[in-house]
């Protein structure tokens, strides 16, 4: 579907500009873990919602492209699972937070607002992890100068992208010190 794919040309676009990897140093992922055995070795791939799918009209159906951490392979130099300790959020609890939110608004006097964040994720960095991450980009994706250049190209993740294990902890702590600037 030609708008399923300008919809992740779009996000592509975004998520470059930021940069959420670093494309301009591509490393052969044979070497990447030669020399970061340690790191973690990912891919992203895309994803594509429709927003109003119900409805009979298709003009008013809109495309949303993502671009995803594939956090369900991730493997270290050695091709073994990365390990993730301490994960600090689980659906549970986060699901009871906002239960416990919602329930608060209902209170006499009380005053609930909701907020979103745009790109939430990708104003995080993953440097805080202490641990290099690499992901292969689709084929699809690579610049120009990669094709005769390189068989299996990684690059850095810098930043936390959806599907990323700790993704909503780097957001949080990112957010929780800005909030602290804010209040001092």
């Amino acid at each position: 579907s030609k708008r399923a794919l300008d919809a992740i040309g779009a996000e592509l676009t975004k998520l470059r500009s930021v940069p959420v990897w670093d494309e301009s140093h591509p490393i052969e992922y044979d070497e990447a873990i030669e020399k970061y055995p340690d790191a973690h070795f990912a891919r992203i791939f895309s994803i594509v919602g429709i927003k109003h799918w119900e409805e009979l009209d298709e003009n008013n159906h809109v495309y949303k492209g993502r671009i995803v951490f594939g956090g369900d392979n991730i493997k270290d130099g050695a091709g073994e699972w990365a390990f993730f300790s301490n994960l600090t959020s689980t659906p549970a609890s986060m699901l009871a937070a906002r239960c416990a939110i919602a329930i608060s608004g209902l209170l006499k006097n009380h005053i609930m607002k909701q907020s979103d964040c745009v790109a939430a994720y990708v104003q995080a960095l993953l440097k805080s992890l202490g641990v290099k991450t690499f992901v292969s980009l689709p084929k699809r994706w690579w610049p120009e100068n990669w094709v005769r250049k390189f068989k299996r190209p990684v690059v850095e993740l810098l930043r936390a992208l959806y599907g990323h294990p700790r993704a909503g902890e780097l957001w949080f702590d990112k957010l929780t010190c800005r909030v602290i600037e804010l209040v001092e």
